[in-house]
């Protein structure tokens, strides 16, 4: 070693010191870890649209039956007490029924000479009214009808005014829906109007076939009606003159008012071009005739002002409400709905009084 190799050294340890020395590692280093991914954003899961029947009878019902009804503004549902309401078909209608069987609603429209037949279909979220048969005659009632095994067995219920002016039978049938023609009492005494009423009926078109066939498998295992409340017989009402009735055995005849403990009694019959029958609705346990329309109460019939007759009315499942030509009461003979038009009904179950 040289003299100046010593001071070189210290000069070289001097400089790695002070600005820093590379060192040579033959060990390999480990790549870098990749970032963890983010978790996925949990999915948002929505509840299915509800069908317009469960929109109504848990917003309109709220635990109480929800009833049908044809008003000014169109087809309305409507709380028992009256304090909710909303319009399911708008613009007015003729008539309308309530069919739980397959969940739809039928209605009536009349424009000139003829009417339609719409359906509403209960069952979809977003319903909209639909034409089913087109071509009718103007302001015709009409007699909803499951087709059975054959035409005495077919599940149907008939308008009371059907019995007197007529009306036209629609079958909703799996294979082959149809219209029928029902002569009235009027068809029958005025021959004339009987065959033209026939004719029109002949001449009207089934718009919506596959739709009604839809609805006819749908509602196969179902009824239009609930069965009866009570199988009990009533007594006839002693306090119902035979002069009012021209079969004095009719006069008083009684019959219970499904799901109730009230009866209707014939305080009157009139034959002349056909038999009219007045039915007053009757308390047996206070032994007292009831005018639903006014609320009077009486130990006699109710003749004067022109009194409700209970007749083509349909009772809720409970028995608390009644729908009548339009007008909703509760059973106490309070009126929460003032309709325009004619049928109604009640959704989830009802049972029905004819004429």
């Amino acid at each position: 070693m040289t003299r100046d190799a010593p001071r070189r050294l210290l000069v070289a340890l001097l400089v790695c010191a002070s600005a820093g020395c590379k060192r040579t590692d033959s060990t390999p280093h480990a790549p870098p870890k990749a970032p963890l991914p983010e978790p996925p954003a949990p999915l948002e899961t929505r509840a299915p649209p509800r069908a317009l029947f469960e929109a109504l009878v848990e917003e309109i019902g709220a635990g109480s039956p929800v009833a049908i009804a044809p008003g000014r503004e169109g087809v309305v549902a409507v709380s028992l007490d009256g304090s909710r309401k909303r319009t399911v078909v708008p613009k007015a209608v003729d008539w309308v029924f309530v069919d739980n069987r397959s969940g739809a609603l039928w209605f009536q429209r009349t424009s000139g000479a003829t009417s339609e037949l719409w359906l509403l279909d209960l069952m979809q979220p977003q319903a909209s009214p639909e034409i089913a048969v087109s071509g009718l005659p103007a302001h015709e009632l009409i007699a909803i009808s499951y087709a059975g095994s054959s035409q005495r067995d077919a599940d149907v219920v008939r308008p009371a005014n059907c019995n007197y002016d007529g009306c036209t039978q629609v079958f909703l049938d799996p294979k082959w829906p149809a219209t029928k023609f029902i002569k009235g009492q009027y068809d029958g005494i005025f021959e004339e109007q009987g065959a033209e009423h026939a004719r029109i009926v002949a001449k009207a078109q089934i718009v919506a076939a596959p739709r009604l066939r839809e609805l006819a498998l749908r509602g196969k295992e179902g009824a239009l009606l609930l069965p009866a409340a009570s199988a009990v017989l009533p007594d006839t009402v002693a306090a119902v003159s035979d002069e009012h009735c021209d079969d004095a055995n009719d006069c008083g005849a009684a019959q219970a008012l499904p799901g109730t403990d009230l009866w209707r009694v014939i305080i009157s019959e009139d034959c002349g071009d056909g038999c009219h029958v007045r039915w007053q609705m009757y308390d047996p346990k206070k032994e007292q005739f009831i005018d639903f329309r006014t609320g009077r109460r009486s130990a006699k019939p109710i003749y004067a002002g022109k009194p409700g007759n209970m007749s083509d009315a349909f009772f809720s499942r409970d028995g608390a409400g009644f729908v009548i030509r339009g007008d909703v009461y509760r059973i106490d003979g309070h009126k929460v709905f003032t309709g325009m038009g004619r049928g109604g009904g009640w959704l989830a179950g009802q049972r029905h009084v004819g004429d």
